[in-house]
């Protein structure tokens, strides 16, 4: 799959290079004919890689207000989002 990686305000200090190697690998490897309807089968297959690396399952961070993020691993959140299209 193709994608790039953004640096935006210094997050490559922040975020270590194994975790951003992680999540590169884990959209490469994940093989999804991209059209229209295929979202949510395309976030099943990269969360399916990034669990198999040691990512965790949905986190939540605010029972009241019901804020969560999609995953953790050794402090750094991820959010993941796809487009509906």
């Amino acid at each position: 799959m193709k994608f790039s990686v953004y640096i935006y305000r210094q997050n490559n200090l922040v975020v270590p290079q194994f975790i951003v190697e992680e999540i590169s690998s884990a959209i490469q490897i994940s093989e999804v004919n991209i059209r229209k309807g295929s979202s949510s089968k395309i976030k099943q297959k990269i969360l399916a890689e990034l669990t198999k690396k040691g990512w965790s399952g949905e986190v939540i961070l605010d029972v009241f207000s019901k804020i969560s993020i999609t995953s953790m691993k050794s402090n750094i959140g991820l959010v993941f989002q796809t487009g509906k299209w």
